[in-house]
């Protein structure tokens, strides 16, 4: 976790305007003598951020500075600069359903920067030739989305990935890194130019959404410590192939689909979006693990094993045939037997799908609820 005096996190709902002030372009709160910059108007190539405004020290920059900045190459921090906020949004489906990361930074709408660098001086910062980390170098906190090269290697001292450090880096293709780093966190890699990731012997933990919507990302292999993927593959449509050795407990890889096991249970964790077969038939045993089906514009049909647990487990998928497990009841209840209120989501945004299955009078009102055909089997 970042420390708090690096980074803080705010609720998308919180922080206001009033009580602000503006000079030379930046709009800023003093709070216990202290300057805050929360909004800046300038939208040039070069930005300098003072370090003292009103005669007191600039120490934090709030979230979406910069909500939208087509010009600015170049952002230079204070030296008494020791907060940079990111703006946590909504987990839920809303954010994501809109191609929005849960996460932004002072720089999201920063389309062409290509530099952060950082006032001499500053106890908490450092720039390592234009890229943002904390002054230990042991958090990446910012990648700006304007570098043009295709590849980019992380500080050997580097430990994590900061939220929404990659996000939109629309020209980077390859990333490198030390032994060191085993933390990959929220929307760190969101909408980035990525074509393959390997999460090397080291990598333990990878955040929620951290490479959703990376569209040229075709290939992902996991090391043997990976212990925890929170769905961060949403949108990537191009999405061909996982690679992961098997073993008695975690994640592994058959046929290009990544599975989940622990001590009690076994789960589908991702079918790749891009993966050119028309059908996929669950194992025995294995259940879905949630999100596993999302944007799979190649398939056709769907056939759970009869003794599968079924999950919230489709997203954006069209046209698709679905035989259901045996059982499938009312998460909330247990029920086959209660009317579908639309609390539980298995086929969220999805269209023109044909159930299968046994006479199910919770499933089948969730079918009409959504317009697909129930067939009795």
């Amino acid at each position: 976790v970042l420390t708090a005096l690096l980074l803080t996190l705010s609720l998308a709902s919180a922080g206001t305007m009033a009580g602000a002030k503006t000079k030379n372009g930046f709009t800023y709160k003093i709070t216990k003598n202290q300057v805050k910059i929360v909004s800046c108007s300038k939208n040039q190539k070069r930005i300098v951020i003072p370090n003292k405004i009103a005669g007191k020290k600039v120490t934090s920059l709030g979230a979406n500075v910069w909500k939208k900045s087509s010009k600015v190459q170049t952002i230079v921090l204070p030296k008494y600069l020791k907060t940079i906020e990111k703006k946590q949004a909504d987990y839920g489906w809303g954010n994501i359903a809109k191609k929005k990361n849960v996460f932004s930074t002072p720089f999201t709408g920063c389309s062409k920067l290509k530099n952060i660098k950082v006032a001499k001086g500053n106890k908490y910062f450092c720039s390592a030739k234009g890229v943002l980390y904390t002054k230990n170098k042991k958090t990446l906190l910012i990648y700006p989305a304007g570098r043009t090269q295709k590849s980019y290697t992380i500080q050997g001292k580097t430990t994590q990935i900061g939220e929404a450090a990659f996000e939109y880096a629309k020209y980077l293709q390859k990333i490198s890194y030390g032994k060191k780093l085993f933390y990959i966190s929220d929307g760190a890699f969101f909408a980035s130019g990525l074509r393959s990731v390997e999460l090397a012997k080291n990598i333990s933990n990878v955040g929620l959404y951290a490479f959703a919507y990376s569209t040229k990302l075709q290939k992902v292999t996991l090391g043997d410590k990976v212990e925890q993927i929170n769905t961060p593959f949403i949108g990537c449509t191009n999405l061909k192939q996982f690679k992961a050795d098997k073993k008695e407990i975690g994640y592994y890889a058959v046929n290009d689909v990544l599975y989940y096991k622990d001590k009690e249970k076994t789960y589908m964790k991702c079918y790749p979006a891009a993966k050119q077969e028309d059908s996929y038939e669950f194992p025995a045993g294995v259940n879905g693990g949630g999100l596993c089906f999302t944007n799979c514009r190649y398939l056709k049909k769907v056939v759970y094993a009869k003794d599968s647990i079924m999950g919230q487990d489709f997203y954006e998928c069209h046209n698709l045939t679905v035989v259901l497990p045996d059982v499938v009841v009312n998460p909330a209840t247990g029920s086959e037997s209660d009317s579908y209120d639309g609390k539980w989501e298995p086929f969220k945004n999805c269209t023109n799908f044909i159930l299968q299955g046994k006479k199910n009078p919770f499933m089948q009102a969730c079918a009409v609820s959504k317009g697909f055909t129930y067939s009795i089997v």
